[in-house]
């Protein structure tokens, strides 16, 4: 790949070169060419969450050593760059104690809302209410929210609602994943899925447990342009300018998260008050008008002029 890199480098004159995230920049040879780096997350920032919920010694010990090593590795990265994109004022100010000085512009996550809508003929009765967490489920952190849910969470909500589902979207699921839910009544995992929408679009609620991470959440932003209302750890809606109460509900322990679900099953005006709130939120803010602007911003830095015709981001 460096070589490719390096021969491509030669056949004419570039404006700037773009690695998508942190091990992006590694196979770039020494050039002038400007780099811009595209931080979809602060790396070293999810082995610190994820030390932090070990329960293994070893596991802790390991990674917190990694994350003082990956830290490291992004801190002299960014001595290398020219600019680098964030998605979050969060990430933002993070990455300017690596390398104070450097220029990092806000670029937020967005989904495609003519694409992703709400959906209000789909619904289940109230007493069998579907509680939904979309996302890749071989990415360690949506593993341990779904677990986290299941084990510590879930059994609340169905002493009050005994017909609830927990339904668990998205590709890779483990045999162990799989196999760990298999004793909790009311748990599905689907698997890889072909089209969100209707998942979504049968839910009562989303649910968005997560305790690892950096960046902003995706699954936030689909579910705000279904519609839906959203019950998230503060960890979850991180970087998102999201308000509590008013376009997602927000809460970190078990007992409080169970509640604020349970409560909202029991208010569909409620319910439907906050969905139709995030979809505004998320229309507002996030959209592929939105990515656009922010990426114009930035990369005027690199070339002097907007390098994004029209009105959507290619």
């Amino acid at each position: 790949m460096r070589t490719l890199i390096k021969s491509r480098l030669k056949t004419r004159d570039y404006d700037f070169v773009l690695a998508d995230g942190l091990h992006g920049v590694i196979n770039i040879p020494h050039t002038d060419v400007p780099i811009v780096l595209n931080c979809h997350n602060v790396e070293w920032l999810i082995l610190e969450r994820y030390a932090a919920v070990q329960r293994n010694l070893a596991k802790k010990v390991y990674a917190r050593i990694e994350a003082r090593r990956m830290r490291e590795a992004e801190r002299t990265t960014c001595d290398r760059i020219a600019v680098a994109l964030a998605c979050s004022k969060i990430d933002r100010a993070l990455l300017l104690e690596l390398r104070p000085g450097l220029p990092i512009f806000v670029v937020p996550n967005c989904v495609d809302t003519d694409y992703i809508t709400p959906n209000p003929t789909v619904s289940r009765l109230e007493s069998e209410p579907t509680l939904i967490f979309q996302g890749v489920m071989d990415w360690y952190p949506n593993c341990d929210a779904v677990k986290f849910f299941a084990n510590e969470i879930f059994p609340a909500i169905r002493r009050e609602f005994p017909r609830a589902r927990f339904v668990v979207a998205g590709r890779n699921p483990s045999s162990e994943l799989r196999q760990s839910f298999a004793a909790i009544p009311g748990v599905e995992v689907t698997g890889t899925v072909a089209d969100i929408r209707p998942y979504l679009s049968e839910a009562s609620l989303v649910v968005v447990p997560l305790r690892i991470g950096s960046g902003t959440r995706l699954k936030i932003l689909e579910s705000a342009a279904a519609g839906k209302p959203i019950v998230s750890t503060s960890l979850g809606v991180e970087g998102l300018d999201f308000h509590s109460h008013k376009e997602i509900v927000i809460a970190d322990e078990p007992d409080s998260f169970a509640r604020e679900v349970i409560s909202l099953l029991r208010n569909p005006q409620r319910r439907k008050a906050l969905g139709d709130a995030a979809r505004e939120r998320v229309v507002r803010s996030y959209s592929q008008e939105a990515l656009r602007q922010a990426l114009n911003a930035a990369l005027v830095k690199v070339v002097g002029e907007p390098a994004i015709a029209g009105g959507t981001a290619q």
